[in-house]
């Protein structure tokens, strides 16, 4: 299910920026809740990393090589800065939920009602077009093995002192969080985690039914013939890209400048054609 995110404690190019869908957005699939960031990313890092079994032959000197798999993992760091107290106070709360996300949810069974995990902490994320499935743009399932909250100091921090704590407390309605302690709001947090992604479908090469090429998913589990992987594009995987022999619906960029030169010169030679005939009645 598509969510849907406003922001309004903010500055109103960040409120403009990320109601317009520029955000990073977690979810936590045991409780279907949700979380979204401003695309404030310090670094983004997609790889791609295959496992092999290696078999060595006496006699031989390389070993033998057996595919496993190819995994894929994304690494995100990311600011989270406020422009207001109201800001600094929600982002507090976004790190509360995202950490939470890190936890299973459970459930209760026989006469003791002893606790059992009924799913664990898996995550939908989903960043514009570098971090979604590929087929229909929705958000990449996976786990994370955990996440850093980052303060940063040097950036200044709200403060609220014992006695402005229990006022604060008593306007929003509820107990203050330190008591009568110091709450500090920083004004820009520093998260990152790792991602490690699910592959909802099936991926890889096989020849296609007419044995005419070779096309990337084929007709393996879902229908995805031929459609694009790891972001989404128009471009099939076995088109080609900067390679010879291209078609006539691929036209390089020298063909088409000789094209319009060819043009120019026809409308060139109309003209003077026009000109002339237009004058050899007159003396």
């Amino acid at each position: 299910m598509t969510k849907n995110f406003f922001m309004k404690n903010s500055l109103p190019g960040e409120q403009d920026l990320f109601n317009k869908g520029m955000r990073l957005e977690i979810t936590h699939m045991p409780t279907d809740y949700s979380v979204a960031f401003s695309a404030f990313l310090d670094s983004f890092s997609d790889a791609y990393n295959s496992e092999w079994s290696e078999e060595f032959i006496y006699g031989r000197m390389d070993p033998i090589g057996g595919f496993q798999n190819t995994r894929r993992n994304i690494s995100v760091a990311w600011r989270i800065p406020a422009a207001s107290f109201d800001q600094a106070k929600d982002n507090l709360n976004k790190m509360n939920k995202v950490v939470s996300f890190l936890y299973p949810r459970y459930g209760q069974s026989g006469v003791s009602q002893a606790s059992f995990i009924e799913m664990g902490p898996y995550w939908k994320i989903k960043f514009g077009n570098l971090i979604c499935n590929s087929l229909n743009g929705l958000p990449l399932i996976g786990w994370v093995n955990g996440i850093t909250v980052d303060p940063i100091f040097e950036d200044g921090v709200f403060m609220l002192d014992g006695i402005e704590s229990q006022i604060e407390s008593i306007v929003d309605n509820r107990i203050s969080p330190t008591g009568n302690g110091v709450n500090y709001y920083p004004k820009t947090y520093r998260l990152n985690f790792e991602f490690t992604v699910i592959h909802e479908h099936s991926v890889g090469w096989r020849k296609s039914e007419d044995g005419g090429e070779f096309i990337f998913r084929g007709k393996m589990g879902k229908s995805t013939q031929g459609k694009s992987f790891p972001y989404p594009s128009i471009r099939r995987l076995q088109d080609p890209i900067d390679e010879n022999g291209l078609g006539p619906s691929q036209p390089t960029a020298d063909s088409l400048f000789e094209s319009a030169e060819d043009q120019f010169n026809e409308v060139r030679r109309s003209n003077a054609t026009r000109v002339l005939s237009n004058s050899g009645g007159h003396d």
